[in-house]
């Protein structure tokens, strides 16, 4: 079984039990999928290198505040893919001299957010921001080894449920900052893994 199989399993069983033990206090819950695109936009030994891939990201919101029923704090654990290719010098300090890359890179983000919904329309907006952590992994061939980071994200979108039914359907734009260190080439390097996915989403709302 491939890495990925393996992550998106683990996700989906977590996800899943964090379901049953919320539905157990009955609360107002929501649990969906977001699937889509993730582009990263490092930069290099002062080259922008740039690439993308998959994202799923399975998550789960509560709304506990009853006087404010807009309000949900939503567990994400996002699960990205993208692949970057990207030249580094052959010769430390020669910038004429230079090998190429392809690396696949193997990130896992949960992250807490804090979500306002405009439930009164047919057509409900989002906004949300949330704190969490980046464990980044990769498969390459030059030795690369990523430090985990900080994350900090932000997204938005839009949700409608198919009528009469608690099914949603969605789509929405996240940014997650993903400052992680590495050393290649001899060189200690930052790499800038900050992150804008653009994704669909599904799910299913309790009642």
């Amino acid at each position: 079984m491939s890495r990925k199989i393996k992550i998106t399993f683990l996700s989906v069983v977590l996800i899943c039990g964090l379901c049953g033990a919320t539905a157990a206090f009955s609360l107002p819950i929501y649990t969906g999928v977001d699937m889509g695109y993730v582009r990263v936009s490092p930069e290099i030994f002062g080259e922008t290198s740039s690439g993308g891939g998959l994202e799923i990201t399975p998550y789960i919101g509560i709304s506990p505040i009853s006087s404010l029923p807009d309000l949900s704090f939503e567990l994400d654990l996002a699960l990205s893919f993208p692949s970057l290719s990207y030249s580094y010098p052959f010769i430390p300090g020669d910038p004429n001299r230079t090998l190429s890359s392809m690396t696949q890179f193997y990130i896992v983000s949960p992250q807490l957010f804090a979500v306002y919904t405009v439930d009164k329309w047919f057509i409900k907006p989002f906004a949300g921001v949330g704190i969490g952590c980046n464990i980044n992994n990769c498969d390459n061939t030059n030795g690369m080894d990523l430090s985990n980071s900080f994350s900090f994200a932000a997204k938005a979108g839009a949700k409608v449920f198919i009528p009469r039914t608690s099914i949603f359907l969605g789509g929405a734009i996240k940014f997650n900052l993903n400052q992680s260190e590495t050393e290649l080439a001899f060189e200690d390097i930052d790499l800038n893994l900050n992150a804008w996915s653009f994704n669909v989403s599904f799910g299913y709302k309790f009642k």
